[in-house]
């Protein structure tokens, strides 16, 4: 079997890296090889990609350091691997092509981490840069990848494609070692072998691969295995489907769609329930029986297993939440940068002001730009807005004015400098909604709820205490224990409109308490001590008892709420449907 390098010509890499991205089988002791027979096509992707490296802008001012400094990963624009003669990703052919996509992003990072390699210092080297380089392999992380594809769209056409979704995390498994290869010992002639893991299956090896040896029954030394860190969370499609700010009525009462995404090494911790994710990934299936249990977890069976479960190997991940007031956050670490490959990230574009170039993260046109600067300039700019919300209602300024500050919230505050023990205090402004039947006051709620950035609508007769805030449920594949967010975290720094807030029970309001005043959430259920933030402004809108409102009694005596509960409320209006012959 020829040697790695042998076969790729002068350009191939050395074994030991052709073994980091492309493991085969191998003998504890022998070197590492390959031919096309293992890896068909790979050294000709592999010499395709080194030339375009060497001749690529996007490499030219790319150092060891950086890849040391971003722990082995890389950010990539889409669009700078799309450009050139042999791009990875070229624009004419599709994303799957005649190689699957973690092919072409294995084989990239092997030609940047030989051309890495042959930049480093010269022995000798202080600073050991060649050997650190050749410890780890490298990731690619691609990023800005547009457009958008829905969650609801992913089928089992899109099995094994690039795509890229937005979405609300709505529960984080917790943390589990990944392994990647197993080490085995043949009871016959000693030999230990170490065997890859695709995606993680475990497979018994069909016998032992030193020469001369006929064995077929090998046994696992766990001992040697090699890990990595892995971590799956599900994500819940945004309300209006992948763009949030263009209404989707085909989404319109159906039932949320969600994916689970498979995050590893550096990716890992990077979400809590309630954040928003864009997540640039390969869709993957895996087969699953009759009980639940996914390929990885479930028991040998001898069942045939025609069913498969969808999900998203993730490549990169954006926190939409930790980047709005960066636009270049990336999630390859918890404090991850995305100016990865020499700077070269996504820029504003040209010619706008700096206060406009700040906005262009939210995706907005040109002409959306210049018509939030006309409407920033105009005088009457607070009426204009109070007359923009619910504009279907005729009247309630004073309603709509309380409704659309309590959305926009105000500025938080930590405490004085001096203070030894500095308390925060609230941002948000809570405002409950009293009135007669027929005032409108579901109506201006959902319209607040559609207007706000991140607004949840909930009905308080159809809602539980979990559904309120934080839930623990068990995954039916791994069998652990994770939390599953509930409106209250998932409108984190948003707004969460309450509609029938006289009809929820006891429970219901006692778990409101916490969140209102504290704007976070404990929880302690099943091993699980944490607290998660609940910066959300609660707009309520509630009936009198006995239909109408009584202006003899006061307004607890109205509502009959619990007073600690009507306490937290810093805006009360009371709307009054007052018989008249000429306006009825």
């Amino acid at each position: 079997m020829p040697h790695a390098s042998a076969s790729a010509g002068k350009s191939g890499p050395p074994s030991d890296l052709w073994q980091l991205y492309f493991p085969v089988p191998t003998i504890q002791g022998e070197p590492a090889q390959a031919d096309d027979d293992a890896h068909p096509g790979r050294i000709t992707l592999y010499e395709r990609l080194s030339r375009w490296v060497a001749t690529s802008a996007v490499f030219a001012v790319l150092r060891p350091e950086d890849a040391l400094a971003q722990d082995f990963a890389l950010n990539a624009n889409i669009s700078h691997l799309q450009q050139g003669e042999g791009a990875p990703f070229r624009r004419s052919e599709p994303l799957t092509g005649a190689y699957s996509c973690h092919e072409v992003l294995d084989a990239l990072a092997l030609a940047v981490h030989v051309q890495l390699l042959d930049i480093c210092t010269p022995p000798p080297d202080p600073r050991h840069l060649r050997a650190r380089l050749r410890s780890r392999r490298l990731h690619i992380r691609v990023f800005s990848m547009s457009p958008l594809t829905p969650i609801r769209s992913l089928k089992a056409d899109k099995i094994g494609c690039l795509v890229s979704v937005r979405g609300s995390v709505i529960r984080v498994a917790p943390l589990r070692p990944f392994v990647t290869s197993m080490t085995f010992l043949c009871p016959r002639c000693q030999a230990t072998s170490i065997f890859p893991l695709s995606d993680g299956r475990y497979e018994q090896p069909p016998g032992c691969p030193a020469s001369g040896c006929r064995a077929k029954q090998l046994v696992p030394d766990r001992r040697y295995s090699a890990t990595r860190d892995w971590q799956k969370v599900k994500i819940q499609e945004a309300p209006g489907g992948s763009n949030e700010y263009e209404a989707d009525n085909s989404s319109y009462g159906r039932v949320p769609r969600q994916m689970d995404v498979e995050l590893s090494e550096g990716l890992i911790d990077c979400c809590v329930p309630g954040d928003v994710l864009e997540v640039v990934g390969i869709v993957k299936s895996m087969e699953t029986i009759a009980d639940g249990s996914s390929g990885r977890f479930a028991p040998s069976t001898n069942k045939p297993r025609c069913m498969f479960l969808l999900y998203i190997d993730a490549i990169s991940v954006r926190n939409t939440r930790a980047s709005q007031r960066s636009q270049g956050s990336m999630a390859n670490s918890s404090t991850g940068s995305q100016a990865g490959l020499g700077g070269f990230g996504p820029s504003p574009p040209a010619g706008l002001p700096p206060s406009a170039q700040g906005d262009t993260g939210l995706g907005l046109s040109m002409m959306q730009l210049h018509a939030i600067r006309d409407i920033a300039s105009s005088e009457n700019l607070f009426e204009l807005l109070v007359s923009s919300v619910c504009p279907s209602i005729f009247g309630h300024e004073v309603v709509k004015a309380g409704l659309l500050l309590g959305m926009v919230g105000g500025r938080p505050r930590t405490g004085e400098p001096g203070e030894r023990t500095p308390v925060g205090k609230r941002s948000d402004v809570h405002v409950l909604v009293v009135g007669d039947p027929g005032m409108g006051k579901s109506q201006m709620l959902t319209a607040v709820a559609a207007l706000a950035p991140r607004g949840v609508y909930v009905c308080g007769n159809t809602t539980s205490s979990s559904g309120l805030t934080v839930t623990v449920v068990k995954d039916p594949v791994t069998g652990d224990f994770a939390l599953e967010a509930g409106a209250l975290v998932m409108g984190d720094q948003g707004c969460c409109c309450i509609d029938e807030f006289d009809k929820m029970s006891t429970n219901e309001h006692q778990a409101l308490l916490e969140a209102m005043e504290q704007q976070s959430i404990s929880i302690a259920k099943a091993g699980i001590v944490c607290s998660l933030s609940a910066r959300t402004a609660v707009l309520a809108a509630a009936n009198p008892v006995g239909g109408h409102y009584n202006r003899a009694k006061t307004v607890a005596e109205n509502l009959k709420l619990p007073p600690n509960l009507l306490s937290r409320f810093d805006l009360l209006f009371v709307l009054l449907d007052r018989p008249n012959e000429q306006m009825d």
